[in-house]
């Protein structure tokens, strides 16, 4: 009888525990809406907050007409299918209740391996022979290594007890007890594994809660932020995460060929006073920094104190949507100030506004404004989304699209082009949300000048964004930036290209966005947010990095640092190539040539220097588009040398002896 109640115990503490666990579980599968797992809805992948990007992506996906995420990442029999996907969810649970999972999260090479036989599947007649071909070969095809942006557009212990093969020990261990005693023990087990198992499903349930609430938690509704509202500091009350990552733009850490320390570039390197000799860089030519410093290393630099400058300037360096558009509603402009940006009577009012401040001096242009960029320069005050508010870009981006030049990166524009055109091309309504992530940061980290006696900054997209077609502009437009100073030629200023050399580079086409490499993601506790310590990938390469290019972060930087030191060495031989030019132009004007002799030579020097400064100018040294930036630096020294040949032959005309004898008689 006594041993009858023994293994009773035990059956008993082994019902109590399953109890908790089927009852805890089975909440718990409610609570986390489990039952949305076992269907084909692609919604449910979204119910995890982790997958909100994924998701996102797979809607704007060339796939998403035709493939769900259980017809990639799943098999597709229906055993495999549920024991995959039972798989998954457990390892996810796991992971993010313990929060032990990778950033960026990771495929495991299982699910590779799912999805590279479920492509095969799909594509069967059209991939057979590139399947046979790479076995052939002794490798294996991948299918998402080129076709990445289809897809997403970015216990034991208890058998032992009675185990009959378990040890001696073991197997004493679990006797029943001596005649006339009843054990207290298998209660006692059952009571705490019970406790144990219900506290431990419990705080699973606490912790799923909480993450839940964090998550939904992205904003805190404390300041009223409008269309007038330009301090950041009132943005950042409702939004801390990405205004503290704002502030940290104020940081000095430098890579190898980047920072933001306030150092004079022609200090550090003199060669640079020549060749801007004559133009205000040539006193004063300071590095970059972050976005906390763009108003205050405007007005501090002697650039403005030495050189009249024009309120044009102010484009790119200020928090100045406001400012503009109070000038154009003085000037006679329709509407209030806080009408919604892109209303037909904001609009008119920052072009109007616009075109009046940049025809300002600067000293009193920027006494209008009082921050530097800012949210709403970025961020619609409403709905937090994206949107382009810079008159020039907006002008710019529109040219560019009545332009015949392809831009395959940028499919909104491409599609605009296809259609009627009966409206104007426009970013903010018909741009795709990954462009828009790039078309932020290209408002102002463009190649711009000041047109007209108006000073009106303008983009010069109209022929394209490569650098010919920005050179084309200006030659047609006869615009110089300055005259050299010693050697006479007109010249042009490079400002920072980086849109258009990101346009030119592998990532772009690759639908990589200024925001993935400088902005990259990051969490905090469940809420996912876009890093706005805006700086160098190579900072910051396994969130920035890490997440498409699957090696060490010591290989991705091995692998930048290349790329920027060859791009380096180019430069200093295209500084070279182009100060011998200056000095022999120097010579043959000393020597009695005559401008009209001197013009090829100057023209070889514009062309040579441009291309020279239009790399050194743009902030990646050459990483955005390493190819076509060895392409424009090979050029840059090509036409210094062929410059510097001609000049040579000049010499020989204009030297005294007999060939200038005979000349003269």
């Amino acid at each position: 009888m006594i041993r009858w109640l023994s293994v009773s115990a035990w059956g008993l503490a082994l019902s109590i525990m399953l109890g908790v666990m089927f009852g805890a579980g089975g909440y718990t599968f409610y609570y986390a809406d489990g039952a949305s797992y076992l269907s084909n809805n692609p919604a449910a992948c979204a119910n995890c907050h982790i997958m909100n990007d994924q998701y996102d992506g797979w809607q704007k996906a060339s796939h998403h007409a035709v493939a769900s995420c259980n017809d990639c990442h799943v098999p597709h029999d229906m055993v495999g299918k549920y024991l995959t996907k039972a798989e998954n969810g457990y390892l996810h649970s796991k992971a993010f209740t313990l929060e032990n999972f990778h950033e960026p999260i990771q495929i495991r090479q299982r699910s590779k391996d799912v999805l590279q036989q479920n492509c095969i599947e799909c594509h069967q007649e059209f991939v057979s022979q590139i399947k046979s071909y790479a076995a052939a070969h002794g490798e294996e095809a991948n299918c998402v290594r080129c076709h990445r942006s289809v897809g997403h557009r970015p216990t034991e212990g208890a058998r032992r007890f009675n185990n009959p093969k378990a040890p001696p020990g073991v197997r004493a261990a679990t006797a029943a007890p001596a005649p006339g005693k009843q054990s207290k023990l298998p209660y006692l087990i059952a009571l705490l594994l019970a406790a144990t198992v219900t506290v431990l499903v419990f705080m699973l349930m606490g912790n799923i809660a909480e993450h839940k609430r964090e998550a939904e938690q992205v904003v805190f509704k404390i300041a009223d932020v409008d269309e007038t509202t330009t301090d950041p500091a009132e943005w950042g009350k409702n939004f801390p995460r990405q205004y503290d990552g704002y502030k940290r733009t104020v940081d000095t850490e430098r890579t190898r060929w980047g920072g933001s320390e306030s150092y004079q570039h022609v200090d550090e390197d003199p060669d640079w006073r020549t060749l801007f000799a004559g133009y205000a860089f040539s006193f004063d030519y300071r590095e970059d920094r972050g976005h906390a410093y763009m108003l205050s290393d405007q007005r501090e630099t002697e650039r403005v104190h030495k050189v009249k400058q024009p309120g044009a300037c102010l484009h790119c360096h200020a928090s100045n949507i406001p400012a503009y558009r109070k000038a154009g509603i003085e000037s006679g402009a329709p509407g209030e100030l806080t009408d919604p940006f892109n209303s037909a009577e904001a609009r008119v009012q920052l072009q109007k506004g616009f075109e009046i401040i940049c025809a300002l001096p600067y000293d009193k242009a920027t006494a209008l404004v009082e921050h530097p960029v800012s949210c709403m320069d970025c961020h619609d005050p409403e709905t937090m989304h994206l949107r382009v508010t810079r008159p020039g870009f907006l002008n710019g981006i529109r040219v560019l699209a009545e332009s015949d030049e392809p831009v395959p990166h940028l499919e909104s524009i491409e599609r605009w082009r296809k259609g009627d055109r009966a409206e104007p091309y426009e970013p903010n309504t018909m741009a795709t949300r990954q462009e828009m992530r790039s078309f932020a940061c290209g408002q102002c980290h463009v190649e711009y000048y000041f047109k007209g006696d108006g000073k009106l900054l303008t983009y010069p997209w109209h022929n394209g964004l490569k650098m010919e077609q920005l050179e084309k502009y200006y030659d047609d437009e006869g615009f110089k930036d300055w005259t050299h100073k010693t050697a006479g030629s007109p010249m042009l200023k490079a400002q920072h290209p980086e849109f258009e050399m990101w346009s030119q580079g592998i990532h772009a086409r690759a639908g990589v966005s200024c925001s993935d490499c400088h902005m990259p993601y990051k969490r905090e506790g469940a809420i996912k947010v876009s890093d706005h310590h805006i700086r160098s990938p190579l900072l910051n390469t396994a969130r920035a990095c890490q997440v498409c290019h699957n090696v060490t972060e010591d290989e991705i930087k091995a692998r930048a640092e290349t790329i920027q030191d060859r791009t380096r060495a180019l430069m200093v031989r295209g500084q070279k190539a182009t100060l011998d030019l200056i000095d022999v132009i120097v010579q043959a004007k000393e020597a009695g040539a005559t401008d009209d002799q001197l013009a090829p030579l100057r023209a070889m020097h514009r062309k040579a220097e441009w291309r020279l400064d239009y790399i050194a100018a743009e902030n990646s040294m050459g990483f955005h588009a390493d190819q076509e930036a060895a392409r424009i630096l090979g050029e840059a020294i090509d036409y210094a040398r062929q410059g510097q040949v001609q000049a040579v032959k000049l010499l020989g005309t204009l030297a005294p002896g007999p060939q200038v004898t005979r000349a003269g008689g």
